[in-house]
């Protein structure tokens, strides 16, 4: 029987930390974020990516460790909860020497001693016979709680305008100052001659969706038989551009 209300109590002991853990990081994370649409989802995505890394750490390393202390706390040789709940802690290091990193090593020790101190305080209520099983409820009680309060206190990002194509073509010709001197700084061609070569410079947008799109600048020339061209890609979208290639040879005028 003792055995059973052991495993009860260390399995909820587990439980209610791995979910106020992972709880904790996973507002902390989403709202550092700068997305603002499925909220939620992201919350619990990174609830449930941190409670697989963490629960299992807590229920086999944690259990392990705790059971341990527990049997060493029975035979006398640890007299103080103090120093029960701190040596939870020295082993919760444990992480941050394996991967020569201090922050995960205090972490672990942070975790260790709320796992230490939920255990003493469920040992407590299960010596005068209370039940512990209802701190599950609460813990998913918790992970709700804390979804809804970030979400309560994110600072709404500030609203786009829609980027257009005019504004796809905008950023790259004020971004490549080349372009910018030869070329229409707008959808259209220019026409002229050089060198005795007859000259066209294009510049054109083609959508992709999701307002991004492929921003090309074209130039073609011709004299009497010969002819050629030369074109320059770029993808774009809100947050900048990006070089996708080029085609053609050279002007022979600009050599």
């Amino acid at each position: 029987m003792e055995v059973k209300t052991i495993a009860e109590r260390k399995l909820t002991t587990s439980f209610v930390t791995s979910v106020f853990i992972s709880s904790l990081f996973a507002s902390t994370f989403i709202l550092n974020s700068s997305e603002d649409a499925h909220f939620l989802e992201g919350f619990f995505g990174m609830f449930i990516l941190y409670g697989i890394y963490i629960g299992a750490i807590v229920f086999i390393y944690g259990n392990l460790v705790s059971v341990g202390l527990e049997y060493l706390k029975k035979r006398g040789f640890i007299k103080f909860t103090w120093l029960y709940i701190l040596l939870h802690g020295l082993f919760g290091l444990a992480n941050g020497l394996l991967f020569q990193l201090w922050i995960l090593g205090l972490l672990g020790m942070i975790v260790a001693i709320l796992y230490g101190s939920i255990d003493r305080w469920l040992h407590a209520r299960t010596r005068k016979r209370k039940k512990i099983w209802m701190f599950n409820v609460v813990s998913v009680a918790l992970v709700l709680l804390l979804s809804t309060h970030s979400q309560l206190q994110r600072q709404p990002s500030e609203t786009f305008a829609p980027f257009t194509e005019k504004d796809a073509v905008a950023t790259v010709t004020k971004n490549f100052t080349v372009q910018n001197n030869v070329f229409p700084t707008e959808v259209g061609v220019w026409e002229g001659d050089i060198r005795d070569y007859h000259v066209e410079r294009e510049t054109a947008v083609e959508p992709l969706g999701n307002e991004k799109y492929i921003v090309s600048f074209t130039e073609r020339w011709k004299k009497a038989d010969e002819a050629g061209s030369f074109a320059r890609y770029y993808e774009v979208d809100r947050n900048g551009q990006k070089s996708k290639g080029f085609e053609g040879e050279d002007p022979p005028y600009y050599k």
